[in-house]
């Protein structure tokens, strides 16, 4: 049993940590919305250089370097305040994840070398969730984060333009392949190391 727990408190962290260094590079540039224009029209529909300069005051706002300027409504500064502060969260654990991940590696190569291997399988399940995303997105993920309804946009809102489902969907499919390429690398580098 205590193996088991050394394993997972070494494997969740890596887990976490690979999740989240992608979505802090969604959530903290630009070119990710930029670039998922192509996969949808309402880009051209708001017009894509103005909503790509409403999507810039994104990154400053969840630094808390500057409030949310812009077109932003109401109900949108509502709930990306309430963003930022899951973000923030899960940026606090994920500086405890690194830091774990740190001192596996020298102290538990072995067992990080394995959890890199099963944590390919837990990102690989997750793929599950790709059919039904949509309803996982709207019924799922949304009311375990939740408890209000500020998530919920309309066409008089910037969200509605710059990050319609699709967007999400893309999202999560990055966060998947960049997890599975950091656990790929973490297994592969403590494999071959001399």
């Amino acid at each position: 049993m205590q193996i088991f727990l050394k394993r997972l408190a070494i494997a969740l962290p890596l887990l976490f940590a690979s999740i989240t260094i992608p979505l802090a590079a969604i959530v903290l540039t630009t070119s990710w919305y930029e670039f998922n224009c192509q996969f949808h029209s309402r880009c051209d529909r708001f017009g894509k250089a103005e909503l790509l300069d409403q999507a810039n005051h994104l990154p400053p706002y969840f630094l808390h370097q500057k409030p949310l300027e812009g077109r932003w409504s109401r109900t949108e500064h509502l709930h990306m305040a309430d963003v930022r502060n899951i973000y923030d969260i899960v940026a606090a654990i994920s500086f405890l994840a690194l830091i774990i991940c740190g001192i596996s590696l020298f102290k538990y190569p072995k067992i990080l070398q394995r959890s890199a291997l099963w944590n390919l399988f837990i990102i690989a399940a997750l793929l599950a969730i790709l059919p039904v995303f949509g309803y996982f997105w709207k019924h799922i993920f949304h009311a375990l984060l939740f408890s209000n309804d500020h998530w919920k946009t309309n066409r008089a809102d910037v969200s509605w333009y710059l990050m319609p489902r699709i967007f999400f969907r893309n999202s999560f499919l990055l966060i998947i392949a960049v997890a599975s390429s950091i656990n790929i690398g973490v297994y592969l580098f403590l494999r071959f190391r001399k």
